[in-house]
């Protein structure tokens, strides 16, 4: 887990936002989401916000891969 990654709303319903470090708001970078078997269910690309709402309920992980390292943190949608 990396502290500057930080997601809000967390818990969410529909949509989130991240606050990313510098290093990580480059055009390249991809932003996954993958359930607790650990199975990708979304992936995009650096945005203002992401919409989850098609998601069951439960608790993601949030993967932030900028092409040099790869931070992750958790999401619970409620």
């Amino acid at each position: 887990m990396d502290s500057r990654v930080v997601v809000y709303p967390n818990p969410t319903v529909n949509t989130f936002k991240l606050s990313l470090p510098p290093e990580s708001l480059g055009t390249k970078t991809e932003v996954s989401v993958y359930d607790q078997s650990g199975k990708k269910v979304k992936n995009f690309k650096v945005s203002e916000s992401y919409n989850v709402s098609d998601l069951p309920k439960g608790i993601y992980l949030i993967k932030v891969n900028d092409g040099n390292n790869i931070k992750a943190t958790k999401l619970i949608k409620n």
